[in-house]
């Protein structure tokens, strides 16, 4: 077990952990391309720890004001990264109009086709029913 993951700097910071099959993460701030490069190989390295089995994954970004444009080109690698590895589901937390923007652009640029609206819930827990209800049913969800 690799444990909790952080980084952060004066504009942003974040958490990432597994428990069972879900990658967690939560988010603060502004994130910009040096936070994003961590969150990257970090996310990277937790996703091949799962990658033996289907999984999922669970975004707090109720606190995060969006990402730059550099950094939004590399979380979009981060979510590639995961989806070849074997990510089958995803669900968050948001509530700024410009994050909802940007992450349902990340799907779009993978081929993702619903909306992302179907996958915001209002608390963490809404997050991991969904995710786990998934889980147990379709492992072919994305």
């Amino acid at each position: 077990m690799l444990g909790t993951l952080r980084y952060q700097d004066k504009y942003g910071h974040y958490s990432i952990w597994t428990d069972g099959q879900i990658l967690f993460c939560i988010v603060h701030g502004v994130i910009g391309e040096t936070v994003a490069k961590h969150f990257d190989q970090h996310f990277c390295q937790l996703a091949e720890s799962l990658a033996v089995q289907p999984w999922a994954y669970c975004a707090d970004l109720s606190a995060c004001d969006g990402y730059t444009k550099e950094a939004a080109e590399c979380i979009k690698g981060s979510h590639q990264f995961g989806i070849t590895r074997g990510c089958v589901v995803d669900a968050y937390q948001i509530s700024s109009p410009l994050l909802i923007s940007q992450s349902q652009k990340f799907r779009e640029a993978l081929g993702i086709t619903g909306h992302i609206s179907e996958r915001i819930f209002n608390n963490n827990k809404g997050c991991i029913d969904f995710l786990h209800s998934v889980l147990k049913t379709n492992n072919n969800y994305i």
